[in-house]
């Protein structure tokens, strides 16, 4: 029985050449590198864990190894991935490995005279009337999960229920189209993570409260100034404090310790 698919690429199996000097060297230098987070976000953008590799409501599981070249040269955001629907664009995206999901900031086309479905779902969005987003996709390798080793992180045994044609999948080095704004996302984690710019704005005072209670004073104060100039170590304190609202409870809190936990080693003689 045939338990992985692999999806054909007629251009690229033609044309070797293309495919070395296009999407497939920016998908080599994608997977080697990786992408950074932008230290900064403009201001009315809004960003959103777009997607993780955590099981979905269909059951289905996407991996991490997202080719996100194609995208980039044409990164639409639509409202309910209806193609006509383009209410914004994507001003960054990447993986975060460590926290295992896929990130994209929506910059929103909100001018209510040329765009009022952007206009309107711009301010949904900001207002808390919708906080979701799903990705659109075209997998480059369907396996399902039941077919993999029983040791795979996916793996998963037939329920009663699963249909063996219709069983739950594994999705890999999937191609994003598009991403969009919905009501109801198939992962439901597929969240905003803030609909303001410059997070680490009004987590500021929480992040400096933690650092003074956590830090000996010297090292305290070495790494507050950090914050103003170390944009990694800002982004990925306030990265951590934005997954849930401020003030920042216990999860979020466990996070940005570990995170100053990491900076103590360093900075501590």
């Amino acid at each position: 029985m045939l338990t992985t698919y692999e999806v054909p690429d007629g251009l690229r199996a033609a044309n070797v050449c293309r495919s070395i000097t296009g999407d497939e060297r920016a998908a080599i230098v994608e997977r080697a590198a990786g992408y950074a987070e932008p230290t900064t976000i403009a201001p009315g953008d809004t960003v959103f864990l777009a997607s993780d590799d955590s099981e979905d409501r269909e059951g289905d599981v996407i991996a991490l190894d997202w080719v996100l070249a194609p995208w980039r040269r044409n990164p639409v955001i639509l409202a309910d991935h209806c193609k006509r629907d383009v209410i914004g664009r994507g001003a960054a995206a990447w993986v975060d490995t460590a926290a295992g999901a896929l990130y994209i900031v929506v910059h929103w086309h909100d001018d209510p005279e040329i765009n009022p479905l952007g206009a309107l779902i711009a301010d949904q969005h900001r207002n808390g009337f919708r906080s979701a987003g799903s990705v659109g996709f075209s997998p480059g390798r369907v396996t399902p999960r039941h077919n993999l080793p029983s040791d795979h992180a996916a793996f998963r045994r037939l329920k009663d229920g699963d249909s063996q044609w219709c069983a739950p999948m594994l999705f890999e080095k999937c191609e994003l189209f598009e991403f969009s704004s919905v009501s109801v996302p198939a992962n439901p984690r597929a969240l905003q993570r803030s609909a303001e710019t410059e997070p680490e704005a009004w987590t500021r005072a929480s992040i400096e409260t933690l650092i003074r209670e956590q830090l000996r004073r010297e090292v305290a104060a070495e790494v507050i100034r950090a914050l103003d100039s170390n944009g990694a170590m800002r982004n990925a304190i306030a990265r951590a404090a934005l997954e849930v609202a401020n003030p920042i409870p216990p999860p979020a809190t466990g996070k940005i310790l570990s995170i100053l936990e990491t900076i103590r080693a360093e900075l501590t003689p």
